[in-house]
């Protein structure tokens, strides 16, 4: 007999095929013979789960929850298993096996913490980066107490700002477990005043003198400073005419500027056309055929407009005509 795949470790279905051969004596009925068998998966008992820790005293260093006694075969992943500042936190181990296995439960929850240990301080020690006022940066500002001892850790609560404004900082001190326990709060008032936005010396986009192209020309400042926003009154024009642009600045509430007014004056002048010589649509005189004829100029220039007189006759004769 000789057998294709017939062997197998992992979880699956399998079909094995046996191909039968006699001696020269003997003749089979049947030559190929299969057969479907399998392999199911191998259940992991799982103990009462042991954990590295229930409770811990804050000392800055970050502690870690663990499952001590997952059987071998069983990988882990954690959420919320490692933490550093005092609280309680509910840890999740998820865990998984090979598709060789399984196992009755996936997700188990672990309930611990860190307890805070603190120190009494007076308002009057404290030190803040911020005393008083910051002028806004765009980046985020943090205030902070600079002469807290190494053994202290701070907690704030809204303590870090942005944008312009008047912020209220609440700050609750912790410390390690070589002092008496006690809590103590403190709040602290602070302000974000506007950043000036210097303005340069503005360029505009139009000359202050240019020829009649009949395109409308729109003026606008073209070195504004990023943050700056304008508004524009009378900034287009087409026609050859002199022109006054008010552009109008502004800025958001974290900055100033020492001018919101700008005006700029320019100009259109009206395009000269040079005519050199024109060409009438007349070559030899017409034939006399009872019907009014036409002469008229064939090239004139883009932008000129023309009136005729004595232009058109229907009678024999000589005629002029005269366009302007």
């Amino acid at each position: 007999a000789t057998y294709q795949n017939n062997a197998a470790t992992n979880v699956g279905t399998y079909t094995t095929t046996v191909t039968l051969t006699t001696d020269e004596n003997h003749k089979l009925n049947k030559e190929v013979v299969t057969f479907t068998w399998k392999i199911t998966q191998a259940e992991i008992e799982l103990p009462e789960l042991i954990w590295s820790g229930d409770e811990f005293k804050y000392s800055g260093t970050e502690f870690e929850v663990l499952i001590l006694n997952l059987p071998e075969g069983v990988e882990v992943t954690y959420k919320d298993n490692k933490k550093a500042n005092a609280s309680t936190y509910t840890a999740v181990a998820t865990l998984s096996v090979d598709s060789n296995h399984k196992i009755a439960k996936t997700t188990f929850t672990h309930t611990w913490k860190i307890t805070p240990l603190d120190v009494k301080m007076t308002a009057e020690q404290l030190q803040w980066l911020i005393d008083d006022s910051v002028v806004y940066t765009g980046s985020e500002i943090k205030n902070v107490i600079t002469n807290l001892d190494s053994y202290i850790t701070a907690m704030y609560s809204n303590n870090k700002a942005t944008n312009v404004g008047e912020y209220t900082t609440t700050v609750v001190l912790s410390v390690d477990s070589n002092h008496k326990l006690s809590q103590s709060k403190f709040t602290k008032t602070w302000k974000i005043t506007p950043a000036e936005i210097p303005l340069p010396e503005l360029t505009w986009s139009v000359k202050p003198t240019q020829e009649y192209n009949g395109i409308e020309l729109t003026a606008t400042i073209t070195n504004l400073p990023q943050g700056v926003e304008v508004v524009y009154q009378n900034n287009k024009g087409t026609d050859a005419a002199t022109y006054t642009t008010i552009a109008t600045l502004s800025v958001d509430s974290n900055h100033t500027i020492a001018t919101t007014t700008v005006t700029y004056e320019w100009k259109i002048t009206p395009k000269i056309i040079h005519l050199t010589s024109v060409t009438w649509s007349y070559s030899e005189p017409f034939i006399y055929d009872g019907k009014v004829h036409e002469v008229v100029i064939l090239d004139l220039p883009a932008g000129v407009e023309v009136a005729y007189q004595d232009n058109s006759a229907i009678s024999v004769g000589t005629y002029t005509a005269k366009a302007t």
